[in-house]
């Protein structure tokens, strides 16, 4: 616990600090709330990459962004089941530290090979 803030602050990956859940959840909150009260599916996912994105360990945010050119191409893909990862999403692993296969995949990406 941060004696600071009181708030928690979890470890996606060995010896990488992210964001408090409670400071995350915030900002869901808060970009879900500057959108207008019909929004579509798509505008509600797109916040929620976003966000998805902004948890992952900074080595593989910084490579998402390089591999796909911006955030939200980059959210979109870490919340999309891939097939070379088992049918999981990239963000699952991360959840479990298997940052390694994501950062593979990114890179067979990158050069072109279907994944």
């Amino acid at each position: 616990m941060d004696k600071r803030n009181g708030s928690r602050t979890r470890t996606s990956m060995p010896g990488q600090a992210t964001e408090s859940r409670d400071s995350m959840l915030r900002q869901v909150i808060a970009g879900l709330e500057e959108l207008p009260n019909d929004a579509s599916f798509t505008q509600i996912k797109a916040v929620l990459d976003l966000a998805a994105l902004r948890t992952v360990p900074d080595p593989i945010r910084r490579r998402a962004l390089e591999v796909f050119g911006g955030e939200e191409k980059a959210g979109e893909w870490l919340t999309t089941r891939i097939t070379v990862l088992g049918g999981q999403t990239p963000i699952d692993l991360l959840t479990r530290a298997e940052g390694e296969d994501v950062l593979k995949v990114l890179g067979r990406i990158e050069h072109g090979v279907f994944s």
